[in-house]
């Protein structure tokens, strides 16, 4: 099924985004409660990264249910949610570089620059696909050079990935994994939302039956 471009959308679009976003954001804050760090900037920070990065994979999603399921309503909230994705990515960065000082040093980030250095090449990645989303853009490039770059988000995904695997949080899922108790790290459920969504985006062609109708055509 071809796919729609979508480049403008409906106050109500927007307005139902920016409440998921919200509501990512305060559900990711009273996990973090529960997992014993109180309500803070820092929680706020982290909140803010993994619901950009839930917003990512929600627009991946919409779009395995447009494809799949034939709902037009989907594809219309992806740009509406990759835009808010990147403003909030773009927060958890200025906070981490500049209001969170005092908790990241110049000894953290020299300790942590591999994990820097993935995070700001995703954040750039990012951003291009945000300044990309709007139809001059798209009459710019073409649509060939700009189905191509918005098809790199997979690749800024796996960049976001070894971005928090270099801060550790691989260690923390096991120590949970062993002793599960209580709330489990969000950045492991975050990642297995996205093995999950990643799986179902390649298995696509399957469920809908494109394999099976090419096998009958040859």
């Amino acid at each position: 099924m071809k796919k729609p471009v979508v480049l403008k959308n409906t106050l109500v679009e927007w307005a139902l985004s920016i409440c998921a976003a919200a509501v990512g954001v305060g559900l990711c804050m009273f996990l973090f409660r529960l997992r014993g760090r109180p309500y803070s900037v820092y929680s706020f920070n982290k909140s803010a990264a993994l619901t950009g990065g839930a917003l990512v994979l929600s627009a991946i999603a919409l779009g395995c249910v447009f494809r799949i399921l034939a709902q037009k309503w989907a594809i219309r909230y992806r740009r509406p949610l990759g835009i808010l994705a990147v403003v909030l990515a773009i927060t958890h960065a200025y906070l981490s570089a500049f209001y969170l000082s005092d908790r990241y040093d110049w000894d953290y980030y020299a300790q942590n620059w591999e994990a820097l250095l993935y995070g700001f090449l995703a954040l750039i990645g990012f951003a291009l696909l945000w300044l990309t989303s709007y139809s001059f853009a798209h009459r710019r490039m073409g649509a060939m050079a700009w189905k191509w770059l918005q098809n790199s988000v997979y690749i800024l995904l796996g960049l976001a990935l070894l971005h928090f695997c270099h801060l550790g949080k691989p260690r923390c899922w096991l120590d949970w994994l062993e002793h599960p108790v209580g709330v489990p790290p969000l950045s492991l459920m975050f990642f297995s939302c996205m093995v999950v969504i990643i799986v179902i985006r390649l298995l696509e062609p399957l469920i809908r039956g494109d394999g099976i109708a090419q096998k009958t055509d040859t």
